[in-house]
């Protein structure tokens, strides 16, 4: 699928949580709105989603939006507490995705990260940034990931 919509707006967001048991980080693309300077995610599992259950054992998160890639928190709105900003943000998905049913999170940036370079996929698929490809024994020993042995 394209990564904007007809529109030319942003169609995902990339939201990187901590994995609640792993610790490890955890990177889902997600469908997304924003309103009020913040940004909203839905959960069609609700809280049965893992990424809902990574934000509710750690809250810090870090997101990209295009070019742009923020560091912040995150909170699961309650229909109850925050019905205003829960129905604006499904009433927007619903105009920009047609759906909206599910839990609503809503993300708070704290300030852009600043990087030196343009996003480009991650090293770890046997590809460097360079695009020039590793045989799998290099990228086994650059990545120290040969049967659990440090190279």
């Amino acid at each position: 699928m394209p990564e904007r919509t007809e529109d030319g707006k942003q169609q995902y967001l990339y939201l990187t949580t901590t994995g609640r048991r792993s610790g490890q980080a955890r990177k889902i693309e997600i469908w997304f709105t924003g309103y009020q300077d913040r940004y909203y995610v839905i959960s069609f599992l609700f809280e049965k989603g893992q990424w809902v259950m990574n934000l509710r054992k750690n809250p810090e998160v870090s997101f990209r939006v295009g070019d742009q890639r923020f560091k912040g928190s995150t909170r699961v709105l309650d229909p109850a507490i925050d019905a205003e900003t829960s129905r604006a943000a499904k009433s927007l998905s619903d105009q920009k995705y047609g759906w909206s049913d599910g839990l609503v999170v809503e993300l708070n940036p704290s300030a852009p990260e600043q990087t030196n370079r343009p996003w480009r996929p991650c090293s770890c698929r046997k590809t460097l940034l360079s695009g020039a490809r590793l045989p799998v024994r290099k990228w086994q020993s650059a990545h120290r990931w040969r049967s659990g042995r440090v190279a």
